[in-house]
C-alpha cells in the first residue's frame, strides 16, 4: 500500500514539473519578473509554461546575466533582444524554432546554435567572442550581422536569400559570396582579404571592403553600386567606367596612380586622399558636393560644373594654383602644404572655414566671406607670404577664439580659430573692430597689426618715427636707415631683430645710420639702447 501512494505522488509532483520551467540563473528570472512574466513574482528558479509559452517578443538587459537557461519554454518566440550582457558566453536556440529574429550584440559569447532555426530571417551578433558561426541550415536568413568577433572563416554559401552581410572587423581570409546573388550590402572591411569577386553581385548597392590587403578589385558588373569604400588596401587600378550610379567613392590610402570618374555623372562624394595621383579631372560630375584628394602629389586639380561644391580638401599636395570661381556655396576649404601662390575667394560668399598655411601666398581678401552660419569659423593663414589680410566681413566675432574642455578631461584648452603668424611681410591686418580682435585674435606676430583703415596702416608704415631723443628714417628703407640724435643721447647699443626673433644686425656703438642694402625684404624691429632708454620701432625693407 505504501508503494502504491509514493507511486501516486511522484505521479503528481511529476506532472506538476512538467509544468514549469527552470531558470537557473536569478537574473534571467528577475527580468521575467520585471516584465510580467513571471506570474508569481518570486526568485524561485521556476515560471509556468503557461507564462512563456505564448509569448513573442523578448528582451533582456541584466549586466549580471550568466545563462538563459529556460528560453527552450519559449517554444512561440519570434524575436529575442539580449545585449550587454557581458557575463553570457553561449546562447542556444534549438527548441525555439519560430524564431524569426535574433538580437544578440554585445555580450561575451563564444558560441551560439541557431542550426535548428530554419525560420530564421535576421541574426545580429556583433561585438562578441565569436570564432566560429555556423549559419548553413539558415537558408531564410535575409540580414546577418557579425561584425567585431574573430572569425576566421564564415560560409554563406547556403544563404541565398542574403540580402546584408557585415562581417567587417574580424579575422577572415576568404570570403565567398557567389552563390548570395540577392546581396544588396556588403560591409567586409578590416578582415585579411587579398581577393574578393563580387562579380555574381549584381543587385550590390553598398559594397564596403577597405582596410584589407585587395591588390584589385572588379566592379564592372555591378552597375547597380551607390557607394564603394576600399580605402587601405594596395589597389593600384580602379576601373569605374560601368558604375554610372555611385554616388560615394572613397578609394583612399591605396596606390592610385589615375583616377578617372568622367562616367559617374551621379557622383557626389569623392575621397581619393593618400594615393599617387599627379591629376585629377573633375568636370562631368555636376552633383559632386565634396572632393577629398589631400596627400597626393597632385600639381593639377581641375574642377568645373560644380555649382554644388561646398568642401574641398586638398592639402598635402603641389598645387600652384587653384580655380575656385565657380563654387559660390563652397563651406570649407583646406588647402595647406602646397605651393599656392594666389588665392581668390571673391566668388566663394559661404566661406567659413579656411586653413591655406604653409604656402606663399602674398595677397588674401576675405571681405566677402562672411564665415557666418556655424559654429566651426576658422581662418588659418599662418606660414605664407602674406603683405595684405583684409578681413572686414562684418563677421569677425565668429573668429574669436574661446575656453573649451579638452576631450578626456576638465582641463580648458584655448582654442584658436584665426592664426596668421609667421608672415613676416604682414604690418596690418584689416578687421571690423581693432578692440575686440587684439583681445580675443591671438594668432599674429608681433610686427603685424589690426587696423580700421588704410589711414591707420600707412601711419604705421610710412612715417618718421621722432623721440625726445631721436629721429629714424625712412621706413619703409631701402638701403640706409638714418639714425639722428636730437639731444646728445649717447647711444649704448643698436640691435635689429627679424620676425623670429633673430639677430640681422647688432652695432654697440654710437653710430647715425644702418646698412640695409644687403638684407631681405620684410618687417623688423629696430631696438636702441642708449644712456637714458630704450626705445624699439619696427621698420620695413622694400
Amino acid at each position: 500500500m505504501k508503494n502504491f501512494y509514493f507511486i501516486i505522488l511522484l505521479f503528481f509532483f511529476s506532472i506538476s514539473y512538467a509544468q514549469q520551467t527552470a531558470i537557473p540563473d536569478e537574473d534571467f528570472e528577475q527580468e521575467l519578473i520585471n516584465q510580467g512574466i513571471d506570474s508569481d513574482g518570486v526568485i524561485n528558479h521556476l515560471v509556468l509554461n503557461s507564462d512563456i509559452n505564448t509569448v513573442l517578443n523578448l528582451t533582456i538587459n541584466a549586466s549580471n546575466l550568466h545563462n538563459i537557461i529556460g528560453i527552450e519554454g519559449f517554444t512561440q518566440l519570434e524575436s529575442i533582444n539580449i545585449m550587454l550582457c557581458y557575463n553570457l558566453t553561449s546562447l542556444d536556440f534549438s527548441n525555439n524554432l519560430n524564431l524569426i529574429t535574433i538580437f544578440c550584440d554585445a555580450n561575451s559569447l563564444t558560441s551560439i546554435n541557431v542550426s535548428n532555426n530554419l525560420a530564421l530571417q535576421e541574426l545580429y551578433c556583433r561585438a562578441n567572442q565569436l570564432t566560429l558561426l555556423d549559419v548553413s541550415n539558415n537558408i531564410n536568413l535575409s540580414y546577418l550581422e557579425c561584425g567585431y568577433n574573430q572569425l576566421t572563416v564564415l560560409n554563406v554559401s547556403n544563404n541565398i536569400n542574403l540580402s546584408t552581410l557585415r562581417c567587417d572587423t574580424n579575422q577572415l581570409t576568404v570570403l565567398d559570396v557567389s552563390n548570395n546573388i540577392n546581396l544588396s550590402y556588403l560591409f567586409c572591411h578590416d578582415n585579411l582579404f587579398t581577393t574578393l569577386d563580387v562579380s555574381n553581385n549584381i543587385n550590390l548597392i553598398y559594397l564596403g571592403c577597405a582596410k584589407n590587403q585587395l591588390t584589385v578589385l572588379d566592379v564592372s558588373n555591378n552597375i547597380n553600386l551607390i557607394m564603394l569604400v576600399c580605402h587601405y588596401n594596395l589597389l593600384t587600378t580602379l576601373d569605374l567606367s560601368s558604375n554610372i550610379n555611385i554616388i560615394a567613392l572613397d578609394c583612399g590610402y591605396n596606390l592610385l596612380t589615375t583616377l578617372d570618374v568622367s562616367q559617374n555623372v551621379n557622383l557626389r562624394e569623392l575621397y581619393c586622399y593618400y594615393n599617387l595621383l599627379t591629376t585629377l579631372n573633375i568636370y562631368a560630375n555636376p552633383d559632386i558636393r565634396l572632393i577629398s584628394c589631400g596627400y597626393n602629389p597632385l600639381t593639377n586639380l581641375t574642377i568645373t560644373n560644380a555649382p554644388l561644391i561646398w568642401r574641398i580638401h586638398c592639402a598635402n599636395c603641389q598645387l600652384t594654383t587653384l580655380d575656385l570661381s565657380n563654387f559660390p556655396i563652397l563651406i570649407h576649404l583646406l588647402c595647406q602644404n602646397n605651393l599656392l601662390t594666389t588665392l581668390d575667394l571673391s566668388n566663394n560668399p559661404e566661406l567659413n572655414y579656411l586653413i591655406c598655411n604653409n604656402n606663399t601666398i602674398s595677397t588674401l581678401n576675405l571681405n566677402n566671406n562672411a564665415f557666418h552660419n556655424s559654429l566651426n569659423n576658422v581662418l588659418h593663414c599662418n606660414n605664407n607670404n602674406l603683405s595684405t589680410l583684409a578681413l572686414q566681413n562684418g563677421a569677425n566675432t565668429l573668429l574669436n577664439g574661446e575656453y573649451a574642455t579638452n576631450p578626456g578631461s576638465s582641463t580648458l584648452v584655448y582654442e584658436q580659430r584665426f592664426d596668421a603668424t609667421n608672415n613676416p611681410n604682414l604690418s596690418c591686418i584689416f578687421v571690423d573692430d581693432v578692440a575686440n580682435c587684439n583681445t580675443n585674435w591671438l594668432g599674429k606676430d608681433a610686427t603685424s597689426n589690426y587696423v580700421s583703415t588704410q589711414q591707420e596702416c600707412d601711419n604705421l608704415q610710412n612715417e618718421e618715427f621722432i623721440t625726445n631723443s631721436f629721429t629714424i628714417y625712412p621706413n619703409p628703407v631701402n638701403d640706409i636707415l638714418f639714425i639722428e640724435n636730437n639731444n646728445n643721447n649717447m647711444i649704448q647699443k643698436i640691435v635689429v631683430y627679424d620676425v623670429m626673433g633673430k639677430t640681422v644686425i647688432e652695432q654697440n656703438d654710437n653710430v647715425a645710420q644702418l646698412d640695409f642694402s644687403n638684407i631681405t625684404k620684410g618687417l623688423y624691429l629696430l631696438k636702441i639702447t642708449s644712456e637714458k632708454e630704450t626705445i624699439i620701432k619696427k621698420i620695413i625693407k622694400k
